[in-house]
């Protein structure tokens, strides 16, 4: 790992020391262990996140774009992951509305069928009234005719 003083530093970077040496007091720019002379060393990647050498600009850009594109990456699978979901609750709706036509289509059929029942019902009720009633002539022609219907 390629490691500057600070005046090392201040130089690559086109600043002067104590610029330089005023960031590492401050804390902004992280300075690594002093040498056995007692000067402080920055890592040359320090100043690359800081963007302080020249050029750094482009290995922070790429940096930058490294990330950008797991970034998209990971918005195109949830995308991906919306629309199928959005496509399942679509035909599953689709389905739904299906069913709920031909149930109520089979609803109509049955009540139509319910009316006919309670009008032949009607019209049962009313022989059988004019069969009890009638005379035993009548009452046997009515008889004929009713099964005839019947077995019609």
């Amino acid at each position: 790992m390629e490691t500057f003083t600070i005046r090392e530093a201040a130089e690559a970077c086109g600043m002067t020391y104590e610029a330089m040496r005023a960031r590492v007091d401050r804390g902004t720019l992280r300075a690594g262990k002093r040498r056995e002379d007692g000067a402080r060393t920055i890592p040359k990647s320090e100043l690359q996140r800081l963007g302080l050498l020249p050029g750094a600009d482009v290995a922070t850009l790429r940096i930058e774009l490294d990330r950008l594109r797991e970034e998209l990456k990971t918005h195109r699978m949830l995308t991906e992951h919306a629309e199928s979901a959005t496509a399942a609750e679509r035909r599953a709706r689709e389905l739904i509305e299906e069913t709920m036509h031909k149930e109520r289509a089979e609803k109509q059929s049955l009540a139509l069928q319910l009316r006919e029942l309670e009008q032949a019902q009607e019209s049962t009720t009313v022989k059988l009234q004019q069969i009890a009633t009638a005379s035993f002539f009548t009452r046997r022609r009515l008889l004929r005719e009713f099964r005839a219907q019947a077995d019609a």
